[in-house]
């Protein structure tokens, strides 16, 4: 019996030394927002989610970086006119956006990558929290890695300042999320 203890103790004190060392290193993920010279793109792609992400794809879409703003992760049922006056963004050039409602992550990058296909587009400033994106750089790795027609897509992240703090759980979950998606399998990509 104490020797079943031993090991319980033994196997949780090593779980909890893995877990606090993928946070370490998850943290050292994270970029910093930068100020950097733009390069023109093909789209500005924003992964919504946590303010500021939509208003900063916005405000680089209106700089004329890039011609398409492609949105990915509207809620079901929204439009895309409601997603930018909830953010206080006016609707203008209706057609050079696009929008979808993916669910997760996977689903976001998945979807986006198939509205670049379709309409011949191959760099993209990708929009997201900075601690959202070793994640979304995570998958995109292994979308292109599964599927090599990708690697002719550029997608450059553009972290958005959250100032989170590290031990939040949003950073926290962040973490568990990209520890988990080392080992899921990524959805499906459309077929065209």
């Amino acid at each position: 019996m104490m020797r079943k203890r031993v090991w319980a103790v033994a196997v949780l004190a090593l779980g909890g030394a893995v877990l606090l060392v993928g946070i370490a290193l998850f943290w050292r993920l994270i970029p910093s927002p930068q100020e950097q010279s733009l390069q023109p793109r093909d789209a500005v792609v924003v992964l919504t989610g946590d303010a500021g992400r939509l208003q900063t794809a916005y405000r680089l879409w209106q700089q004329g970086v890039a011609g398409r703003l492609v949105i990915s992760g509207l809620g079901a049922g929204i439009t895309t006119a409601q997603a930018l006056t909830a953010a206080g963004l006016p609707l203008e050039r209706e057609g050079e956006i696009l929008a979808d409602h993916a669910r997760d992550t996977a689903g976001n990058l998945v979807e986006v990558v198939a509205a670049l296909r379709r309409l011949g587009l191959t760099s993209a400033y990708l929009v997201t929290s900075d601690y959202h994106i070793p994640r979304v750089m995570l998958l995109w790795s292994r979308l292109k890695g599964a599927r090599p027609e990708l690697k002719q897509i550029s997608l450059v992240p553009m972290p958005v300042a959250t100032g989170v703090h590290p031990w939040s759980p949003a950073v926290l979950g962040e973490c568990l999320w990209f520890l988990g998606e080392t080992l899921r399998p990524m959805p499906p990509f459309p077929n065209e």
